[in-house]
């Protein structure tokens, strides 16, 4: 009975990755009306919204890395984090962080990715370093059904890579105090 049960779980967990397959795909587009660098088009089946959470998240993340070791060289993120996502039949953001105007997005802060879904597929762009707070966005990279003639929107979503904290200054002063305290109490010691 007691191997029954990991062998039950591994096989389950394989059934499930099996039914779902992600295709990577570039998609030659020769429009110049988006903002970024287009990276890749991902093809779910069965098709999906973009990533929020994990494992999503993270299999996106090794897909943009593996993206900038071939474009990119040295430059890796260590861990993407789900900015906001406009739902376009809704007209709203999820959490009130995206706007949408025409072919343009907006944000309060710069994002550095973003993903434009749309039928079956969903395209991934990156805006740079510093990221942007406003780009155009273009359905040009997304891949349609068979009797599709032109691809509609379904959804933007922003990401950003994970920034490390930066300790602040009250935090050092306390950290320096310390090791002082404890240099003159082993100083006091050593002098008896």
């Amino acid at each position: 009975m007691k191997r029954i049960a990991p062998l039950t779980i591994m096989i389950i967990l394989a059934m499930s990755f099996s039914a779902h397959a992600l295709s990577i795909t570039t998609v030659s587009y020769s429009g110049s009306d988006y903002d970024g660098t287009y990276m890749f088009t991902v093809i779910p089946d069965p098709p999906t919204t973009t990533p929020t959470s994990d494992p999503a998240l993270s299999w996106l993340q090794s897909q943009i890395n593996t993206w900038f070791s071939a474009n990119e060289s040295g430059y890796q993120i260590d861990s993407l984090t789900y900015y906001d996502k406009y739902e376009f039949d809704e007209g709203t953001s999820e959490n009130g962080l995206l706007s949408i105007t025409g072919g343009t997005w907006y944000a309060p802060v710069p994002v550095e990715f973003y993903a434009v879904k749309g039928s079956t597929s969903y395209a991934m762009y990156w805006l740079g370093f510093d990221g942007a707070s406003s780009a155009q966005w273009t359905t040009g990279h997304l891949v349609g059904t068979a009797d599709q003639d032109s691809v509609g929107i379904s959804h933007l979503t922003g990401y950003n890579p994970a920034v490390a904290p930066v300790p602040e200054p009250a935090t050092l002063l306390l950290l320096g105090s310390g090791l002082l305290g404890l240099l003159g109490v082993s100083r006091k010691k050593f002098k008896k």
